[in-house]
């Protein structure tokens, strides 16, 4: 297959938002190469699942920063990945994109239909970013956030990058946009980057900056980093305070008389809508989060017999590679293993405790961390996919089961308690015939139920409902 244009990734733990950004781009591409520094997360599932060609190497070990090389140029393991993806990039032109990114579909056909007539002088395409900031009806703008990068060029002898990973040089040294000759502005409607990186967990987002700040900054050391982070705008709301420049000396808002603030932006721009109102899932989180450590752990009603009767009669139906959404402290997800050895489960749980407790209590199983409602594991990567006792706990169920539902490629299982019940963090409860409607959008439904102790029943009144739909 002739290759016209190649998409190019670096990444290194790259799974929140990865897999959106390769589906964005693969319909308008012929081939994708990731350079991956090792992650130890789905990234590298998640780009299998795309047909990427994938360039593995601890990029980071090889090249570790020296204290001693501050500021532009200390990178060079994103430099390697970097000049690693252009090295094995076929196509004519290359388009430069970070995991966090992801363009409206309607700019990347136009982008396509502009290729086909292009000018043979155009050899660099540059487009504006939108930095989504914190909420999704929210962009920062000013200065270093209005930046027209260089992400789509043509494919030179001898490009590479030299001294810095997000500026391509050619074989005399020089910046390639200086010298490449044309440099279109195209105008098409919507050739904008939507820059998702401020969504993501602030805990994640501080310790990227502790990083950047560690190894951009020669003033800063680990005895003062975290005044530092604390300055930068995400947890200073101050946009004239220093951030994390190569020499320390970028100030926000003053460059070029350039003012930064923050602006609304309208949700419905936006090409992942899934992120449309994640604000009202941050509450749920932390509601979630006190929930489980300032009660579930000191009422783990997981260990009493109904509770382990129903565990071990819903891991019955539990078949090859199940994942348990919403785990907790992962006890649920063991005892269901040994009462049934001819599955192999796993877990997710969203919870900072829960999630703790189970990769400590049992390493041999995997965990993952994440919002059920939201998860990034390809179509049909599980083939059970379990929510037990959770749906009476969640935000919204239905966005939960559908999710669920896509992540099966056999069977989903739903069990939860027919009636109210007084834990605190109960939304809700579902009788019989509520939840056949709730699940009839995925098919015909089995049901199994058990009384209050924890007793098969072959008929209802029950206490606790086992649903099973196949695909």
């Amino acid at each position: 297959m002739k290759v016209f244009i190649s998409a190019l990734y670096i990444t290194k733990n790259a799974d929140t938002f990865l897999k959106y950004s390769m589906e964005n781009i693969r319909p308008f591409v012929d081939e994708i190469i990731i350079a991956d520094d090792m992650s130890t997360d789905n990234t590298v599932k998640i780009a299998e699942g795309f047909n990427s060609i994938i360039l593995r190497s601890d990029y980071s070990g090889k090249y570790p920063v020296n204290s001693n090389e501050k500021g532009i140029g200390a990178n060079k393991a994103k430099i390697a990945q970097r000049n690693a993806c252009l090295n094995a990039a076929q196509g004519k032109w290359v388009f430069i994109l970070d995991d966090d990114e992801i363009y409206h579909p309607d700019a990347l056909k136009e982008l396509m239909a502009y290729f086909k007539g292009i000018d043979s002088d155009v050899r660099h395409i540059r487009m504006e970013f939108q930095h989504i900031w914190k909420r999704p009806d929210k962009r920062i703008l000013g200065h270093m956030w209005n930046m027209w990068p260089e992400r789509i060029f043509r494919k030179m002898e001898g490009l590479n990058y030299a001294s810095r990973s997000d500026t391509v040089c050619l074989p005399n040294g020089k910046f390639y946009v200086e010298q490449a000759g044309q440099v279109a502005r195209v105008n098409i409607q919507f050739l904008k980057c939507f820059h998702y990186a401020y969504l993501e967990d602030p805990d994640v987002i501080r310790a990227k900056i502790r990083k950047y700040m560690l190894r951009d900054n020669p003033n800063v050391n680990e005895d003062n980093i975290e005044e530092w982070v604390n300055k930068h705008p995400y947890f200073s709301d101050n946009y004239g305070q220093p951030r994390y420049g190569p020499q320390g000396l970028y100030i926000a808002g003053t460059a070029e008389g350039h003012i930064e603030k923050v602006i609304d932006f309208p949700s419905d721009k936006h090409p992942l809508n899934m992120y449309k109102h994640p604000s009202m899932y941050r509450e749920y989180l932390k509601g979630a989060n006190k929930y489980m450590e300032e009660h579930w752990q000191f009422h783990n009603h997981l260990t009493y017999p109904r509770h382990q009767a129903r565990l071990k009669y819903t891991s019955i139906f539990c078949i090859g590679e199940t994942l348990e959404i919403g785990c907790a402290n992962g006890f649920s997800t063991r005892t269901m293993q040994d009462a049934n050895s001819k599955a192999h489960f796993s877990g997710l749980e969203v919870t900072d405790w829960g999630y703790a407790q189970a990769i400590k209590t049992y390493p041999e199983f995997q965990f993952y961390k994440g919002l059920g409602e939201f998860t990034h594991f390809e179509d049909g990567y599980f083939n059970t996919v379990l929510l037990a006792e959770i749906i009476e706990h969640c935000l919204n169920p239905r966005i939960l089961a559908d999710e669920a539902w896509r992540i099966c490629n056999k069977r989903l299982i739903v069990t939860t308690p027919t009636q109210l019940h007084p834990d605190p963090d109960h939304k809700r409860f579902f009788p019989m015939e509520e939840m056949e409607k709730f699940l009839k959008p995925y098919g015909q439904a089995k049901f199994y139920g058990l009384d209050i102790d924890g007793i098969m029943r072959s008929e209802a009144p029950y206490y606790f409902l086992i649903a099973v739909v196949d695909k």
